[in-house]
């Protein structure tokens, strides 16, 4: 991952040059020869090598896994998140997820992979990118930032702790955060060893460790529905009255809260902990194969 290197401060110089050029013409016209001492003023640095130091130390990291993510998903996770690596956030600035990042389309690299459409499990160009978000909002969050807009999943995902996820889609669904630490922030951000991280660079808050947490309300939420799939190869079920066969089992729902949690570090004292989200998240059904073949009639023999 990215580290931020300073070099040391110098003095810089400014010389005034309409009054040199001043000099030069009146000797022109004079028509004398004399030799013209340049004395620049001496520019001390408007920050020195200890002061930017002090304000680009790492302020939060978060990452998730990549493990069971396939190769296509993978590279539209990273894709996502170098589009924020290396950005300078100044304070005040806001910054939304799908301003900085793009359409998710072909023409801008983005590949087929799978992702939620409802509490159904599809592939679409893109698919990958809200773990890119997730992954920015947990870094986000723990940097102290103001978070001005974030949406759950439609169902729980498998790289983020129920609430701290951060789903994101086209025009309707968006990440945007604005700095208001005070100071300047640095992004970086990027894949590595299957894991995608997000590491925040700044001023760190004196005495302020912050922490998230995730609590389960309920996690047995359970649909009386089922999904079809038809089976065309009639692999698995062949006539349209033989009994569906399970493709692949759903997952249920649940409901929880997030939180950040403010702690002095002196002390371990807990100064604030701050409700973030409170979110349901739908069952995913059943999902079984049908046939779509009609039983052949039985010939009848008087």
């Amino acid at each position: 991952e990215d580290t931020l290197e300073v070099g040391p401060s110098e003095e810089g110089y400014e010389l005034d040059a309409q009054a040199l050029k001043d000099q030069l013409v009146a000797l022109l016209y004079s028509g004398e020869s004399q030799n013209i001492e340049l004395s620049p003023t001496v520019i001390e640095p408007s920050i020195s090598e200890e002061e930017l130091e002090s304000s680009t130390v790492k302020i939060s990291g978060a990452a998730t896994s990549l493990k069971n993510s396939g190769a296509n998903r993978s590279h539209n996770v990273e894709l996502s998140l170098l589009k924020f690596n290396g950005m300078v956030v100044e304070d005040g600035q806001q910054v939304s997820f799908n301003k900085v990042v793009g359409a998710r389309t072909k023409e801008n690299g983005f590949l087929e992979a799978p992702e939620y459409a409802g509490t159904e499990v599809v592939d679409g160009i893109g698919g990958g990118a809200c773990q890119a978000s997730t992954t920015l909002y947990n870094a986000v969050l723990k940097a102290g930032l103001q978070i001005d807009e974030r949406y759950s999943h439609g169902m729980t995902v498998g790289y983020a702790k129920l609430s701290l996820d951060a789903a994101v889609y086209r025009n309707t669904k968006d990440l945007v955060f604005t700095n208001n630490t005070g100071h300047t922030i640095f992004i970086f951000a990027g894949v590595k060893d299957k894991r995608a991280y997000v590491n925040i660079y700044g001023t760190p808050q004196e005495d302020i460790k912050i922490t998230l947490e995730s609590e389960t309300i309920q996690d047995d939420i359970t649909t009386g529905k089922k999904n079809y799939v038809k089976d065309t190869t009639g692999e698995h079920v062949y006539y349209t009255t033989d009994e569906p066969v399970l493709k692949s089992e759903g997952k249920k729902g649940a409901k929880s809260r997030g939180y950040r949690v403010y702690t002095r570090i002196s002390t371990g004292e807990v100064i604030k902990r701050e409700l973030l989200s409170t979110d349901t998240y739908a069952a995913q059904p059943d999902t079984y194969w049908k046939g779509i073949h009609e039983p052949e009639e039985e010939e009848v023999v008087e």
